[in-house]
């Protein structure tokens, strides 16, 4: 699949992209602001303003919150304005932008993770969000580009773009990958529900054709492609309740980015056994 995109992409001739050409069309501004608005972020601040206004609470009290919440989300609104994306010659080249349109180019060999995934408020709209970590890309300060490739979209689109960016095989996300059909899978055995009593049927990690995937989150659902040489390290850790549950968490740790990869509550035997096949992967030359 993600052979074919390129091919596509890279037959095109010069000029504005056709439609057919998108892999991300421009996202309709509707979307982009209704997107923003559904975030917990968003519902969050302005509850707490709401709640000042209506109550004995101070209005100073609001301050805080909206000052530190503002920016997150006019930066959620800007890399979203009018976003679209085209692939070219293995570099996906995005435009967004409201105050400033802006351009930037994304090499597809740079791109370590990948994450899939659906804030709870987007549920009902059938919307999620695909977002990467890039090697030797700055995730802070002025510089910093977008690292979202996908700010609101369809199923269909996410699974598009997933399937140009990775190598794993992307299939509609529900239910969850099934462990027993990959190369290697494991998921939380049911006494994980005293630790993690609402997303434990949906935490599992599979290993097949090079990749690693991992899913967990059963409110706001997440899928994690991670190819397994762009491991940087592994973390296996025990809190005491997990002790006493005979359960552990393997974190894969990635290239800074918002893509975080972590392995939760599997029985101790199957987190070391997954320690030790990761730690014999073939690292990058």
């Amino acid at each position: 699949m993600r052979e074919e995109i390129l091919r596509a992409a890279g037959s095109a001739g010069g000029g504005a992209a056709a439609q057919e050409d998108y892999l991300v069309a421009p996202i309709p501004i509707r979307r982009s602001l209704i997107g923003t608005a559904l975030r917990l972020t968003t519902v969050a601040a302005a509850a707490w303003t709401v709640i000042s206004l209506l109550t004995s609470v101070s209005v100073a009290a609001a301050v805080p919150v909206l000052v530190g919440v503002l920016p997150v989300i006019w930066r959620m609104v800007d890399q979203s304005w009018r976003f679209s994306s085209t692939l070219d010659s293995g570099v996906v080249n995005l435009t967004y932008g409201l105050a400033n349109r802006r351009r930037q180019a994304v090499p597809l060999d740079r791109i370590h993770a990948v994450k899939l995934s659906q804030p709870v408020l987007w549920r009902p709209l059938g919307w999620w969000e695909v977002t990467v970590n890039v090697a030797g890309y700055a995730t802070t300060g002025a510089r910093a580009g977008t690292l979202t490739l996908l700010p609101v979209g369809s199923l269909e689109q996410a699974l598009e773009v997933v399937a140009a960016l990775s190598p794993a095989p992307c299939t509609a996300p529900c239910p969850a990958p099934d462990p027993a059909t990959a190369e290697v899978g494991m998921r939380s055995p049911r006494r994980a529900r005293w630790v993690s009593p609402v997303d434990w049927k949906r935490q599992t990690v599979t290993l097949e054709g090079g990749v690693a995937v991992v899913t967990y989150g059963a409110v706001s659902r997440r899928y994690v492609f991670v190819e397994i040489p762009h491991i940087q390290e592994l973390t296996y850790t025990q809190g005491p309740v997990q002790r006493w549950l005979r359960l552990a968490h393997v974190r894969l740790d990635l290239v800074p980015g918002p893509v975080k990869a972590t392995v939760r509550d599997l029985e101790e035997d199957h987190a070391r056994e997954l320690v030790d096949k990761l730690r014999a992967r073939n690292l990058p030359g």
